[in-house]
């Protein structure tokens, strides 16, 4: 699962140069973990020791969490104050449409972090990506549109093999059957990758 999380945070075609590397060069020998952690250094965009250290020292699991949802339109301006005096203001028409301000909020309820995204859709069908390094137990992301938030995902493209509950990784803003969709996706996720692996020894 710790090799699976990081090829999909690499990428694959770095993670396959890796590991070509890695087994070429120490093919016969006795390799120890920092051999590895070496090669994964060499050919990845950043130092990834914090990665290492997170998996194979710090104890605990990984999960996040989408907790709340909320989408509303902001009370109107009808004028304000000036010189003591209140003084209206008068919109031309068609000019300016309703904007929702929304929030999702996101949770670290595991103590391991690890860097995550955030797919919200909203029900015009935008959509919005936002990045976030996990590190923090607790998170609110705030978005304006014309439309208000119909869903959020968080690691929507299933990166993080670790997360020990994906049940709880995404939300409606109104009920409905999504827990039901998330473990079918999982399901299927998890199918997809098992029979990958059969064919690979087969």
């Amino acid at each position: 699962l710790m090799m699976w999380t990081l090829e999909n945070y690499l990428g694959e075609s770095v993670f396959n140069k890796i590991m070509k590397t890695y087994s070429e060069r120490f093919i016969f020998k006795h390799p120890k973990p920092q051999d590895f952690i070496d090669v994964v250094n060499e050919f990845a965009s950043e130092n990834m020791d914090w990665f290492f250290e997170k998996m194979l020292h710090e104890a605990g699991v990984v999960d996040y969490a989408v907790s709340k949802i909320e989408s509303s339109s902001p009370e109107a301006k009808n004028g304000y104050f000036g010189h003591g005096k209140f003084i209206e203001l008068i919109q031309e028409e068609g000019i300016e449409e309703e904007i929702f301000v929304s929030q999702v909020h996101v949770q670290r309820l595991g103590p391991v972090a690890l860097p995550v995204e955030l797919l919200v859709t909203f029900e015009n069908g935008d959509t919005v990506e936002k990045k976030w390094d996990g590190e923090a137990p607790y998170r609110i992301f705030y978005f304006e549109n014309k439309s208000k938030i119909e869903k959020a995902e968080v690691d929507p493209y299933h990166k993080i093999w670790l997360d020990v509950n994906y049940e709880n990784n995404g939300r409606y803003r109104q009920s409905s059957s999504f827990v039901a969709y998330r473990w079918g996706a999982a399901w299927l996720f998890w199918l997809q990758h098992l029979l990958e692996t059969v064919a690979l020894f087969s």
